[in-house]
């Protein structure tokens, strides 16, 4: 139900992004990066133009690319986003902003037992943004990206799971351990895999949990385990120098459920 959770997030809006669901049918392939921050390495990653320097195991067919990189963060944005912006610079990567649409504002708690910060003034705000990604190892690509600054947990507990969201790509790189503010390591994620219909599970290794994962399911029972933990089987490893300093990122195809795992 991809396209219900899009509807709600555009609202009444008229813009580019209602412009953007009318061209997709519910079989579009949504990315969530939740504390995502301003990574935008994986819309390479996701692209088979990255294929050739960082090549899938042999005899494995990774899932097809997805259409649009759902970003969460709550601490993410911290300038107001204008087209002709640059998002991201340094010396290999250039991240310039072409569309920016504000959606309709969230109303979403903001837990400090979850996140450290109060509130600031992007708190709950939404916004749709084409950007072009310029690499001197991939060259150019574009995106279509659904940035929510909004905490990670309630958005999953209250908009995803709630709208039968499916997220076809799930990505969990340097999720909080007090990085940006976060009291967890989003280890809660793996609960959802199966409820968020994943298929690819993109992650460090980094999933002890905290306090602030305790806390989130505790505040948010949607977010328990409700089953084992589904099996997965490595695809592809990107070292950690690459993306994350917490380690090698793993690519999983998530697939049929044999036993629990934690």
């Amino acid at each position: 139900m991809s396209l219900q959770l899009l509807k709600k997030l555009n609202g009444n809006n008229d813009g580019p992004f209602r412009k953007f669901i009318s061209e997709q049918d519910d079989s579009i392939r949504i990315a969530w990066y939740p504390s995502s921050g301003l990574d935008f390495r994986c819309l390479f990653y996701l692209n088979p133009v990255s294929d050739s320097t960082h090549p899938f195991k042999p005899g494995t067919n990774p899932p097809a690319s997805p259409g649009l990189f759902l970003y969460t963060d709550y601490f993410g944005l911290r300038t107001e986003p204008e087209p002709g912006n640059q998002l991201y610079l340094d010396k290999r990567t250039r991240v310039t902003i072409e569309t920016v649409e504000e959606l309709p504002a969230l109303n979403l708690d903001v837990d400090q037992e979850i996140v450290t910060f109060s509130k600031n003034e992007f708190t709950n705000r939404v916004f749709y943004l084409t950007v072009t990604l310029e690499s001197n190892l991939f060259g150019q690509v574009g995106g279509h990206i659904l940035y929510a600054c909004a905490v990670n947990e309630a958005f999953c507990a209250k908009i995803l799971l709630p709208n039968k969201a499916k997220i076809s790509h799930l990505i969990h790189i340097r999720y909080g351990s007090g990085f940006g503010g976060a009291r967890g390591t989003g280890s809660w994620l793996l609960n959802v895999l199966e409820k968020l219909g994943c298929e690819l599970f993109i992650h460090d290794n980094h999933h002890e949990p905290e306090s602030g994962d305790f806390h989130a399911i505790h505040c948010y029972p949607n977010l328990a385990k409700s089953g084992p933990i589904p099996e997965m089987e490595l695809i592809r490893t990107i070292q950690s120098e690459q993306w994350s300093d917490h380690g090698d990122v793993g690519w999983y195809l998530v697939g049929r459920v044999s036993g629990d795992k934690t």
